[in-house]
């Protein structure tokens, strides 16, 4: 049974039928069903999407048009109840003439031909068959960490493991090697991009291994790293084919690359660096090595059964390679998010608002260097400038709920950005409200903000900056400025001090204290 295909992945074949490949060379290289490469195949025929000039459907118009439901039923086959006994006889080694004759024995299957038989033990049970050895292709490049060992970082002041970045050609055998200290996303994708300005030029096609940062499982486990591979391929246009699980033959060279690396360049490098009285090599050094060593050693070499060098048959494949785009690819994290009660997702360290309705629910986040695009069931519902510093909120008001108010004063974070939205001066009352570290103010400063809805909200900012102003920053202040009025007097001279208008002056005069 066929594992369940993400919306990616199907749009990814969508991809490769309208680049004209065959059905069996998706089969072989995704361990995509034939059934399911025909059925989107059909979908593709009748909605126009393998049309040239019809642009790519959305996830969701995929979801939607694969998801429709059919009429038709799959039967069940007469054998099927006997599948484990006819596992088990072919396993024994017996001929399809015994086990004919056994499972003629059943009354319900004394009827059944041999050919019958026959078929449906080689369809159930298809038997591991070698395959040719495929020729040589233009314009692909497998890809592969292969880690090397401990190095010594002085600038760190600690030892770090090592790994390598390969991104071989298939044809020509160049490739393109990087010292890396971990296996993140992040790093995978800077590697393709270095390796395709190394070239030149981008490949047609790469094959990852089943690596977390590639596609191989995360395209049946987590999609979230799945997309952001997608948008790089995207972006620099070419075709993502990685291995299956539990196949590195289908990527070879970029294997005995690594063996290569490990086997050539890393002891020699590692005795040159004891020779200089390092036990473990230093990082700084590593990286000029491999350049020098893949100048000198590594792309001249003449490989066996070609008479030629990677240098010199690089330049016949490079022809190939279609050209680098103007701007580099922004790099693209997805996410997946909780909305907090408080309509807000917490990404990256920083706040950012949802429509309140979507409270509670799952949403994806996808974000670059500039923005974040939050989506739920493929639909776009907020959109963000990223934030500038960490624990930043960013909020945009078209997602408050209808009575915001009352979701506003249920945390002090929460009452404080209301605060803010009102002015300054009451901002200023409320942190010095909440902020009194033997008092719990939570109950006056949402009282106090709660004022807005009796008076209005320029009246209210008004006997804050003038409670500021007597050095009275509490609730019981500024109530009793509204009820008096007093913020509707005369304004006061703010540089002023609040003592010049009651000059003090003893109530007797000098001689009455004289004996």
């Amino acid at each position: 049974m066929s594992r369940v295909k993400t919306m990616t992945q199907l749009i990814e074949i969508l991809i490769r039928l309208k680049k004209g490949e065959s059905i069996r060379n998706i089969c072989k290289e995704t361990g995509t069903h034939r059934e399911v490469i025909r059925k989107i195949k059909d979908i593709g025929d009748k909605q126009g999407w393998l049309s040239a000039s019809c642009a790519l459907p959305t996830e969701k118009d995929m979801d939607q048009a694969y998801n429709e439901p059919e009429n038709s039923t799959k039967k069940s086959h007469i054998l099927d109840r006997y599948s484990e006994k006819l596992k088990q006889y072919k396993e024994d080694g017996k001929s399809f003439v015994i086990i004919h004759k056994l499972i003629s024995e059943y009354s319900d299957c004394a009827d059944i031909s041999e050919t019958t038989v026959r078929r449906y033990i080689q369809k159930k049970f298809p038997e591991i068959k070698p395959v040719m050895i495929r020729p040589l292709e233009d314009g692909v490049m497998e890809v592969d960490f292969g880690h090397l060992g401990l190095v010594y970082n002085p600038l760190e002041c600690c030892n770090k493991k090592a790994w390598v970045f390969s991104g071989r050609l298939r044809k020509s055998r160049k490739a393109y090697r990087e010292i890396v200290y971990n296996q993140k996303k992040e790093t995978f994708f800077l590697c393709h991009i270095h390796a395709f300005h190394h070239f030149g030029g981008i490949p047609r096609k790469v094959v990852p291994d089943n690596l977390k940062s590639a596609v191989v499982k995360a395209a049946f486990y987590d999609p979230v790293i799945n997309r952001s591979y997608q948008e790089l391929a995207k972006h620099y246009d070419f075709l993502i084919s990685p291995c299956l699980p539990g196949k590195p033959e289908h990527k070879g060279g970029v294997e005995s690359d690594i063996k290569y690396i490990k086997r050539n360049f890393w002891p020699y490098f590692a005795e040159k660096q004891k020779q200089k009285g390092h036990q473990i090599p230093l990082s700084i050094d590593i990286e000029e090595s491999l350049k020098k060593w893949d100048e000198d050693t590594a792309d001249i070499r003449i490989v066996h059964g070609t008479g030629r060098s990677p240098f010199e048959m690089f330049i016949e494949e490079s022809k190939t390679l279609t050209k680098l785009p103007l701007d580099d690819w922004d790099m693209i994290s997805w996410k997946s998010c909780v909305v907090r009660p408080e309509w807000m997702i917490q990404y990256d360290s920083s706040y950012y608002s949802v429509p309140y309705k979507y409270i509670g629910q799952e949403v994806m986040v996808c974000a670059d260097s500039k923005s974040i695009k939050v989506y739920s069931d493929y639909e776009l519902i907020a959109f963000h400038e990223r934030a500038k510093r960490k624990w930043e909120y960013i909020h945009n008001p078209l997602h408050a709920p209808p009575y915001k108010e009352e979701y506003m004063a249920e945390t002090s974070e929460s009452m404080l950005t209301w605060a803010r939205s009102i002015g300054q001066s009451i901002l200023e009352v409320v942190g010095s409200i909440i902020s009194h570290r033997q008092i719990d103010g939570f109950r006056s400063a949402r009282a106090l903000l709660f004022l807005t809805r009796k008076y209005p909200k320029e009246r209210v900012e008004a006997a804050c900056r003038r409670a500021i102003f007597y050095d009275t920053p509490n609730y019981t202040s500024v109530k009793t400025i509204l009820v008096k009025e007093l913020d509707l007097k005369e304004p006061f001279n703010a540089d002023s001090s609040p003592k010049t208008y009651l000059p003090f002056r003893y109530a007797r005069d000098n001689n009455y204290f004289k004996i």
